[in-house]
């Protein structure tokens, strides 16, 4: 079954990776014009989240357990909602006066 302290270097890998991805997607969206803003930011949070697993696997041992998959599981849940709950009021359409 695994043991879930191997799979933290995952986890660790997956958000430290994904941190400087989503400062330079929410950079880019912000220059865009969304009528959801939260759902973009959403979407643009499984995106980092999708291509830091991506680079993960370039250096994964691979282990088929379900401590391992839960670590990826909720690393993925947690960038995408950093970049969700950081993103949304950012991407807010401001009205110029």
């Amino acid at each position: 079954w695994g043991v879930a302290g191997t799979s933290m270097a995952c986890f660790k890998f997956v958000v430290i990776a994904g941190q400087p991805m989503a400062v330079a997607v929410i950079v880019a969206l912000r220059r865009t014009l969304s009528l959801t803003p939260w759902r973009m930011s959403f979407l643009a949070g499984l995106g980092v989240s999708a291509l830091a697993t991506f680079l993960l696997a370039f250096c994964h041992p691979f282990a088929l357990d379900p401590a391992d998959l839960a670590a990826h599981v909720a690393a993925i849940l947690v960038v995408t909602g950093m970049v969700t709950l950081v993103g949304g009021p950012l991407l807010k359409i401001r009205l110029r006066k």
